[in-house]
């Protein structure tokens, strides 16, 4: 009985750890590891199967600004705050990382819906916590064509060129 109890405290242990070695500990979403082994699997076998998939790429506005200014625990708890908001919204089975998510194909509108549902929870907490700063984010979602011999870092990079044109925007109507 106790060597069974052990090898379930095991397992258990185990489990926790392949956890922490593809999660990042601040923001509990996906680090660089766990985008290559969970969305670039994903990637792959939509590929095989013809199936798109939607990628979107977030990024916070001005974090260099808010940790310079702030300090950066105020950087942190906005990290933090968006990672929360993007997990809570994020459709189940989606792979949220830290540069960005990979969904089943999702409609425009739908991609536009869940981005707007982040936001306003973002706007929401920011205004109970009383930031001296507007926390906001730029946002860029493209869909994939497993036709073409494209991989998933093409897509990415596209959601993250479309992502920095809206912060760029943003940047030139502060100004």
């Amino acid at each position: 009985m106790e060597n069974l109890h052990k090898k379930e405290r095991l397992a258990y242990l185990n489990q926790v750890l392949s956890e922490l070695y593809v999660k990042d500990a601040m923001t509990g979403m996906y680090n660089r590891l766990g985008y290559q082994k969970l969305a670039c699997r994903m990637f792959e076998k939509k590929k095989q199967t013809g199936e798109n998939l939607s990628i979107i790429f977030m990024d916070m506005d001005r974090l260099k600004s808010i940790n310079d200014e702030f300090g950066h625990i105020y950087g942190d708890w906005a990290i933090k705050t968006i990672a929360s908001a993007i997990l809570k919204y994020i459709p189940e089975g989606a792979v949220a990382v830290r540069s960005g998510g990979v969904l089943e194909q999702t409609a425009d509108a739908e991609i536009g819906k869940i981005i707007a549902e982040i936001r306003k929870e973002i706007r929401e907490r920011s205004a109970e916590m009383k930031l001296p700063f507007p926390l906001t984010v730029s946002a860029g979602c493209v869909h994939t064509d497993m036709t073409t011999g494209r991989d998933l870092d093409d897509y990415v990079r596209e959601a993250d060129a479309i992502m920095y044109e809206e912060k760029t925007a943003k940047k030139a109507n502060r100004t």
